[in-house]
């Protein structure tokens, strides 16, 4: 299962440079083109809870490859315990590739709630 979240990872990679000119991170197309840290990817994560361990490397890879990654976890991927491992981990691990303090469909749970709360 591994190998195709790699050949993805690969693809996506090689159009996103190819659109941008083939830079380095951070560099703009000589075009006038977007540069690579101006863009954001959404990456999400569902219930598939099989494939978990082989999605987190090609997160990292995007990350390291100079993209901003907007980890979108579905309800059940961030709250469900399974055989394949803990919610609390797998969102932890979401953190730490990513760098940031909450996955976003907490944030996105939040903004919902606040509306309704209006």
């Amino acid at each position: 299962m591994g190998v195709i979240f790699e050949k993805v990872a690969e693809s996506l990679l090689l159009v996103l440079d190819r659109s941008l000119g083939g830079g380095e991170a951070g560099d703009g197309d000589a075009e006038g083109g977007c540069a690579m840290r101006d863009l954001t990817i959404g990456f999400a994560i569902t219930g598939s809870f099989c494939t978990f361990k082989a999605v987190f490397p090609q997160m990292n890879l995007l990350v390291e490859h100079g993209y901003r990654v907007l980890p979108i976890m579905s309800e059940n991927a961030y709250a469900t315990d399974t055989r394949f491992g803990r919610a609390a981990d797998w969102a932890a691990r979401c953190r730490r590739c990513v760098r940031s303090v909450l996955p976003a469909i907490w944030r996105i749970r939040c903004a919902r709630n606040a509306r309704m709360r209006r």
